[in-house]
């Protein structure tokens, strides 16, 4: 064959799909792609604002977080969370998609707070500070000495214990309770 019989053979060979069909089955792929994206880094990462001014000087209201998705057993004393505090004990908030629905969705009331109790510790409150198992905290991230004192608690097995860096501002563990450990917890990674 010469080859000018094959360059002619070549040019009409016919593409299987038309140009239209591939632009459109490129287009379902990126969409595909995407979704799958936005998909795996909500279920692991999420972002939320904060709401109030529970976390000050650390956070101001309207302060943008970036969190990991975490269970209790992940977090640590000192870990800023995001967690959703009414969630049924039945109905735990499992990952980061299902909180991003609850917070951006939903409007649902999502709280940002400091870990500072696990299952087991004793937490006393008094001359304005935290005593955790007989031991003072005294961190720098507070915004003033706490004016509540006298109480003391127990954090049942299954539950934290979390507070905002605003002591004498704060709608945290003191007021609504320990936490229970099944809940969505978010741990904050950035915070702007």
């Amino acid at each position: 064959m010469s080859e000018t019989g094959a360059v002619v053979q070549e040019m009409n060979l016919k593409p299987i799909i038309s140009r239209k069909t591939y632009s459109l089955l490129n287009i379902i792929s990126c969409v595909l792609a995407f979704i799958s994206v936005f998909c795996i880094c909500f279920g692991i990462f999420g972002m939320a604002e904060v709401p109030s001014l529970s976390m000050y000087p650390t956070l101001e209201i309207g302060s943008k977080l970036l969190y990991i998705s975490a269970s209790a057993d992940d977090l640590d004393y000192d870990d800023i969370v995001v967690f959703f505090p009414e969630i049924e004990l039945d109905k735990p908030v499992e990952n980061g998609l299902e909180s991003f629905y609850l917070g951006n969705v939903k409007k649902e009331v999502i709280y940002v707070k400091r870990l500072i109790g696990l299952p087991g510790d004793v937490l006393e409150m008094k001359d304005g500070y935290v005593y955790r198992n007989g031991e003072k905290l005294d961190p720098e991230y507070v915004a003033e000495p706490m004016r509540t004192d006298g109480k003391t608690y127990t954090v049942p097995e299954g539950y934290i214990f979390c507070m905002g860096d605003n002591r004498n501002n704060s709608l945290d563990s003191r007021y609504i309770g320990a936490i229970p450990c099944n809940n969505f917890f978010g741990k904050v990674l950035f915070y702007t």
